[in-house]
């Protein structure tokens, strides 16, 4: 069966489509079938490194600009009365992009009309599906389900509220293309000034953009990119210099037939959990995968199974007492995931770090574990010091390597505890054959499996490994 995007490139083409308003794209590439199915770019010639593939002019990239000059009113006020506090604590920030590329759908007029329709319809990201909260395949990992439940119920709360004449399901795509597709940007192009009443201060700052052409290009990660999404300086040279411009440029040699590839991660580790719920898949045995667990409900129960090695803490003094509890609260609050492993199992230096506040056994424990608190204080000449993100990598290294080798085994018991209990609400049970296509809840699955996984490794792990 012939994809629905290859049948759509039979009457339109989308390079030629580009270079007719202002793109530049290299004859070195084009849009091909990639193994899976799906499309991606590829070279159609051997390539050098640091070679211009495409080049966007700011005005060939769709966000709030365009919005605010367009003539729906609708989804502008829709865009204007967006309550932010919510946007922002659900991490929904796409919202502005993707009402922007609604209502350049629904614009015939608009130059970006054309290419909308070219781009896939179906998607497997958190977004894909806005009509239901429940995602079974995630029961055994709550903190992602907590996550798609809210980023779900709010947005599709908003839509009620602002704009419920506009097709659900339509909102639903425009925000899955948003999160799997588009580029937060630099130098985005201003909003005219004359304009930004119509959809407010707040969205006309949005720097999200969806980059045609560009957003055809795949993930790669740190070890297959072959091409990097920026601002080309060289570019400054020519005649007509646009400071808000985006090329996709090669970072090293490609060879004919190769698939031009990005990193999503931008050189950094990305996790399967936002993999699986910004853009839909999931990468197995993933040296950047993490594992995450709750506090209460995963951590404290396994501390408590230790309560008989920490009897010695009804002999630490009060203010020593309450300098732990405040040691506890600020790891927790400089940390978005406090209790969190790696691929490997090993937990990160603050999930360490805590731990190690939470179970120390009595007075010495106590007292090597604030000393170097303590000692930031004494540096500082106060007793209420606000720690520098700069000084807090090292402050912890300093309480991790400060504790009793028998406190960091004491631990690590714990945490080998807490993955243990966390492990009994992972299914065991193979993924089924998708029907009708590969769904959000497929790759749930696999990403479940994938954290059952690092689990398993977290609760064997002990010092030293």
């Amino acid at each position: 069966m012939i994809p629905l995007w290859l049948m759509s490139l039979m009457s339109f083409n989308p390079i030629d489509w580009g270079r007719e308003h202002g793109a530049r794209v290299s004859d070195s590439i084009a849009i091909g079938t990639t193994s899976y199915g799906g499309r991606g770019l590829f070279a159609v010639e051997d390539i050098e490194a640091d070679k211009e593939l495409l080049y966007l002019p700011g005005s060939l990239q769709l966000g709030v600009g365009q919005l605010a000059e367009g003539d729906d009113a609708e989804m502008q006020k829709f865009v204007k009365s967006l309550p932010w506090r919510d946007i922002l604590a659900s991490e929904l920030t796409l919202i502005p992009c993707a009402i922007s590329i609604i209502a350049a759908m629904r614009d015939e007029e608009s130059f970006f009309h054309s290419y909308l329709q070219t781009i896939p319809t179906e998607y497997t990201n958190a977004m894909a599906n806005l009509e239901d909260d429940d995602s079974p395949s995630l029961t055994g990992s709550p903190l992602t389900a907590d996550k798609v439940i809210s980023k779900r119920r709010i947005l599709r709360q908003i839509h009620q509220q602002l704009a419920p004449s506009l097709p659900l399901r339509e909102l639903s795509w425009a925000s899955a293309v948003v999160s799997s597709r588009a580029f937060s940007r630099r130098r985005p192009s201003p909003v005219n000034p004359d304009r930004i009443d119509r959809i407010g201060p707040i969205a006309a700052v949005d720097s999200s953009r969806f980059l045609p052409l560009i957003d055809i290009t795949n993930h790669g990660g740190k070890t297959f990119a072959n091409a990097d999404v920026r601002h080309s300086i060289e570019d400054k040279i020519a005649p007509a210099y646009d400071p808000h411009s985006t090329s996709l440029i090669s970072t090293r040699g490609i060879k004919k037939g190769e698939e031009i590839l990005i990193d999503y991660g931008g050189g950094r580790s990305i996790s399967n959990e936002r993999l699986l719920m910004d853009y839909g898949f999931i990468i197995p045995d993933s040296a950047g995968d993490t594992a995450r667990l709750r506090f209460n409900e995963d951590l404290i129960p396994a501390l408590q199974t230790f309560d008989d090695d920490r009897r010695g803490m009804a002999e630490v003094s009060e203010g020593d007492l309450m300098g732990i509890r405040k040691l506890a609260q600020c790891i927790i609050m400089e940390q978005k995931s406090p209790i969190l492993f790696d691929a490997s199992g090993k937990p990160s230096l603050p999930t360490m770090v805590l731990t190690l506040v939470l179970s120390c056994r009595g007075v010495e424990d106590v007292a090597r574990i604030i000393a170097p608190v303590r000692e930031l204080k004494s540096q500082k000449g106060s007793d209420d010091v606000i720690i520098d993100p700069l000084e807090y990598p090292d402050l912890l290294l300093k309480i991790y390597s400060a504790s009793a080798p028998e406190h960091q085994e004491l631990a690590f018991r714990v945490l080998r505890q807490a993955a243990s209990l966390a492990l009994q609400l992972v299914s065991t049970e193979q993924p089924e054959e998708a029907e009708g296509g590969v769904t959000f809840e497929d790759v749930a699955r696999d990403y479940c499996r994938e954290r059952r996984h690092i689990l398993q490794r977290a609760a064997l792990l002990g010092p030293g490994t």
